[in-house]
């Protein structure tokens, strides 16, 4: 029996490529309390590159102690790049049978079974294919030693694991706080998350997922174009590309400018043209209205990027802002990369921050849960 009242959320734990980024809130959600980016992460202690579970424990102890963090409770999870993402349509059955028949497909089509994979799925609802009616579902999986691999390190550091969440889900919670009137609801919503690795696409629907697809097209693509375009080394580009595309256009040598906008071109057309393909196919599939806007997130997601997605799918884009839904109590830049850690911190909060996005997404059902 609790003679106590936390006050206070778990941690969202993020183990991003290049850095550890670590979000609390308030019990009820209303509040960030704390936010720690640590990029002491070396090469060799990348969650997604084989490392030692003793690197990145250390490496999140370390991130842990530049902050003031209450309690042990955490919230793991599972990234886009560890994760298989797809889309599936199959015969439209009961419960039980949609369970067989996603697991069915999983291992014929992906070659997952449940003895080696993680396996859990949203059910969209059905769909008309020819004169027969099928179910569409959104598939998603891992590898049991994936997410093996996070419990090892969550017990390395002492950590008191809440649950391992997909990341899409995570983000779709934080980007949801954003569109809590009535009246945001019924509208289809694009949400696109340009990370460094992958750009993550999502078609919401009354606030569920629809359709979700990973892009190869990301920050790690537009920095070695910048740095072949204009023969810079990786750390230079990087900044180059990152520095001209949050700044005012009053600020921005036209020249340079230019050379950047020349440079990632061709990548961010390919990204439109993805945007574009996911979009008739949620119009044809579902039948209705297709997303009037276009959410952009993420933490490569800058200036450049929006105005030229705008200018390519002639619709409204605009830039994601995950703190307006929150009162801040500590400093935090760049606030975009932080919504993967805020919706894992939202994961395991009170009724009260649940009933803020209630029926915003199934997730918990999907996460794996300790």
């Amino acid at each position: 029996m609790r003679l106590w009242k936390r006050n206070h959320g778990p941690i969202g734990v993020d183990l991003g490529n290049r850095s550890i980024k670590l979000v609390q809130l308030s019990a009820d959600g209303t509040t960030l309390v704390e936010a720690v980016r640590w990029d002491g992460l070396e090469a060799s202690a990348c969650p997604h590159e084989g490392e030692s579970v003793k690197e990145t424990a250390e490496a999140l102890k370390q991130a842990l102690s530049k902050g003031r963090f209450h309690g042990r409770r955490a919230v793991f999870c599972l990234s886009a790049a560890d994760l298989m993402t797809q889309n599936i349509r199959i015969a439209d059955g009961g419960k039980e049978s949609l369970a067989a028949s996603v697991a069915d497909e999983c291992a014929g089509r992906l070659g997952l079974s449940p003895e080696t994979a993680e396996i859990r799925y949203l059910d969209v609802g059905p769909v008309r294919q020819g004169e027969t009616v099928r179910r569409e579902v959104i598939v998603l999986a891992t590898r049991r030693n994936l997410t093996e691999r996070l419990l090892q390190i969550a017990d390395a550091v002492g950590l008191e694991l809440c649950g391992i969440d997909a990341e899409p889900l995570a983000l779709l919670r934080c980007r949801l706080r954003q569109f809590r009137r009535e009246e945001d609801r019924p509208e289809p919503k694009m949400f696109v998350n340009l990370g460094y690795r992958l750009t993550q696409m999502m078609i919401v629907r009354d606030h569920q997922p629809a359709f979700v697809k990973n892009v190869p097209v990301a920050g790690k693509e537009l920095d070695a174009a910048v740095c072949q375009s204009l023969q810079l080394r990786p750390e230079v580009g990087q900044g180059l590309r990152r520095n001209y595309g949050d700044r005012r256009a009053s600020h921005r040598d036209p020249e340079v400018m230019q050379s950047v906008q020349q440079a990632v071109r061709p990548l961010l057309e390919r990204l439109a043209g993805e945007i574009a393909t996911a979009v008739r196919y949620f119009s044809v599939t579902f039948r209705g209205e297709p997303p009037a806007r276009v959410i952009l997130g993420g933490s490569e997601a800058d200036d450049l990027a929006c105005d030229f997605l705008q200018q390519q799918l002639h619709a409204a884009v605009e830039l994601s802002d995950p703190l307006r839904a929150f009162e801040v109590r500590c400093r935090i830049s760049r606030p975009r990369q932080w919504e993967t850690a805020i919706g894992l911190a939202l994961f395991g909060c009170t009724e009260k921050a649940r009933s803020l996005a209630r029926q915003s997404a199934p997730a918990e059902s999907l996460a794996v849960e300790r």
